[in-house]
């Protein structure tokens, strides 16, 4: 069941235009970060603002995509669906959330690696 909904979510995210560009955010962001590193006299403290200002962007985005991403099914009338079926609704939120989530962990981590972390 769980792969299921991980190949749905992933045809769900690749539908839309704008959740497609976010899936390859963390690439853009990755290099621009590291043109920024390498073309700027940047000191210690510049360094430390400009991770975790990407990092704190980069969760702000997933979070809006999950946000999006449950505003849409409840306008499509998933949870409907889903209330009829064995899965439980809190379960597909939760799976949602997780998903995201994990998401937003391996872009982070894409994010780090392409910067040269």
């Amino acid at each position: 069941m769980l792969i299921r909904l991980m190949k749905f979510e992933f045809k769900n995210l690749l539908r839309d235009r704008m959740t497609a560009m976010l899936l390859v955010y963390p690439i853009m962001v990755g290099f621009l970060a590291k043109y920024l590193l390498e073309n700027q006299n940047f000191d210690e403290n510049g360094i430390n603002l400009l991770v975790v200002a990407l990092t704190i962007i980069s969760g702000m985005i997933f979070g809006s995509m999950a946000g999006f991403s449950i505003l849409d099914d409840r306008d499509d009338n998933v949870f409907l669906s889903i209330q009829i079926s064995p899965m439980n609704v809190r379960f597909y939120v939760w799976f949602k959330v997780l998903f995201i989530y994990i998401l937003s962990v391996c872009a982070n981590l894409l994010i780090f690696l392409i910067m040269g972390g």
